[in-house]
Order: C-alpha cells, then structure tokens, then sequence
C-alpha cells in the first residue's frame, strides 16, 4: 500500500509538472497554437484509455492475481483523465471568459479551472462543451472509484506465497 501512495504522489507530481508546462507553453506560444495542437489529440487519446480501462483493467480486477495491476492502471487512467479535464477546463475558461477568470481559477489550486470552465461553457450556451466536460469528470471520478474499490479487493484477499 506504501508503494501506491508513493506512486500516487509522483503521479500528481508529475501531473502537476504537465500541467506547468501546458501553461508556459499557451503564453509562450499563444493559447490558440496550444489549444489548436493539443486539444485535438486528447479526444483521441481519451478514447483510446477508455478502452484499455474498459477491454484490458476491467478484467484484470476479476483476478486476485492482477488485481494490483489493474487498480494501478485505473488508478493511472484517472490521473490521465484528470488532466485532459483540467487542459479543456484551462482553454475553455481562457477562450470564453478570458485570462482574469483563468488566473483566478488557476489560485484555487488550479483546480478552480473546472467549475470555472462548466460556468462559461453554459453562460455560452454551448452544451455539446458541457457535456464533454461532464464525461470527463466522470471518467475522472469512476476511474479514481474503480481503482480504490479494486485496491479495496485485493487487500480482503490473503495473498498466496
């Protein structure tokens, strides 16, 4: 379990580190250059995990065997998740409420963002947004249940050996 929580914190680490770096590159480069070449691939990118959580993690927790790998698969499917949310959320709030909205929701721990995002996206009327937005959020959140529940499991079980 030590090993999962320190994986998990170099997750965030580096998640964080990415989403640094996302940022410097949308004022270095311009956020309609960044949003324009990175936006694109997360739906593929998004889909792509779905599946492998879907066709691949989702039986691995069927067995005692892998259950530690497929809640360490899911559990990184949701920090990848998270990210392509806060990424939307960062453009979204950037490109309809501009860079005040942006900055400020970037100093609730940058997590401000998302809310922020689901707000404009509705003052905006566009709904199609909204809802790519919800599904990621909840792609983030059932993946991050899926993998503590897996975890949950597979600690029940005495280990062989």
């Amino acid at each position: 379990m030590d090993k999962l929580k320190g994986l998990g914190v170099a997750l965030l680490f580096f998640t964080v580190l990415a989403a640094a770096l996302v940022v410097a590159l949308a004022i270095f480069r311009g956020a309609g250059w960044a949003a324009e070449h990175l936006i694109p691939w997360t739906g593929i990118a998004f889909w792509i995990v779905v599946a492998g959580c879907v066709l691949l993690f989702a039986p691995m927790a069927l067995f005692r065997a892998s259950r530690g790998a497929a809640a360490m698969g899911l559990l990184l499917a949701s920090y990848f998740f998270g990210f392509i949310l806060w990424l939307w959320s960062f453009f979204v709030t950037l490109h309809l409420w501009g860079v005040v909205w942006t900055v400020i929701g970037m100093f609730f721990a940058g997590v401000g963002l998302v809310p922020f995002a689901f707000l404009a996206a509705a003052f905006h009327g566009t709904w199609g947004l909204v809802g790519n937005l919800a599904l990621m959020l909840a792609a983030t959140g059932l993946t991050r249940f899926a993998s503590f529940w897996v975890i949950a499991k597979a600690e029940r079980v005495p280990a062989f050996g």
